[in-house]
């Protein structure tokens, strides 16, 4: 069937519009449905309720679920988003990485800073100064990847950040 919009020949997919009318009547209810943020929290939702994601193991099955007040309104994500420093290329990451996606455990941060909080990210304390040991790699000059060797070659603290790495 055709769209019920007077004039337009297109064929109908939702509630009787074709899509190009289907969004515009979102956007005119002012619920931006073509933009990263409406897909950022689609897959937010879908990443914490749908077994078929392939994100879902890391998410709805360790119990991370999405706030109520998200869950079935964009609206108030979408003005969540807004006052509290939503730009285009950011993405959202809850502060606790075993808590709830809900408005005092997110922000909005580059995939780039993001990669600083994750399950597997490494903690290192020394000098009464804690940082994760990509932070340390970059103050102390010695790669990532040689601080992690001494790592697991269980070096101290003190005498992995402190050793000058050997040059061949």
């Amino acid at each position: 069937m055709n769209c019920s919009i007077p004039a337009c020949q297109r064929k109908y997919y939702a509630k009787t519009f074709c899509f190009y009318h289907w969004r515009k009547n979102r956007e005119n209810n002012n619920v931006p449905v073509a933009s990263p943020l409406y897909n950022s929290w689609q897959n937010m939702k879908q990443r914490t309720i749908n077994p078929k994601h392939h994100e879902y193991v890391n998410y709805g099955l360790r119990g991370i679920k999405v706030c109520s007040v998200w869950k079935n309104d964009f609206r108030a994500f979408y003005e969540w988003a807004m006052n509290n420093g939503y730009k285009k290329g950011l993405t959202i990451d809850r502060i606790n990485v075993n808590g709830d996606y809900e408005p005092s455990n997110c922000r909005w941060l580059s995939m780039a800073d993001q990669q600083m909080n994750k399950r597997t990210t490494v903690y290192v304390e020394y000098k009464n100064k804690t940082k994760t040991l990509k932070q340390w790699a970059l103050d102390v000059g010695i790669p990532y990847t040689i601080l992690n060797q001494r790592r697991f070659a269980k070096w101290s603290v003190e005498r992995m950040l402190t050793t000058p790495r050997r040059l061949y």
